[in-house]
């Protein structure tokens, strides 16, 4: 009552692998076990790089963001600069006018000139 049927063959990929045959309504295992390996490591392969790829383009994306954010702040650091240049060059400016060197040596040293009339005022004690 052993009866053994064998199936056609197929086209393509599957023509390559032997025919199968049945033995007791089971059917026999042949060589698909390397062929299935080979495939799932593939798969892991490509799981693997597109993983790593992704990191890859976050990571960048992270980088080019610090990096307009740095180049933001650069550029408000040299408009600061640039206006505290101007108001120096301006003070300079004012420094070679002897007229506005008088006042400053006026109000920060108390300084009078010989004609004027120095006044006294006591302060309120309370």
């Amino acid at each position: 009552m052993n009866k053994i049927t064998e199936f056609p063959r197929k086209s393509g990929r599957q023509a390559k692998k032997q025919v199968n045959t049945i033995k007791h309504g089971a059917p026999k295992r042949d060589n698909n076990s390397k062929s299935g390996f080979k495939d799932k490591m593939i798969s892991i392969l490509l799981i693997v790089a597109v993983v790593y790829f992704a990191f890859l383009i976050i990571d960048q994306g992270i980088k080019y963001y610090q990096l307009v954010q740095q180049r933001e702040d650069l550029k408000t650091e040299i408009e600061q600069a640039e206006q505290e240049k101007k108001e120096l060059e301006e003070e300079v400016e004012q420094l070679r006018d002897p007229q506005y060197i008088e006042i400053l040596a006026r109000r920060k040293f108390g300084l009078i000139r010989e004609s004027d009339i120095l006044l006294e005022i006591p302060l309120e004690e309370e």
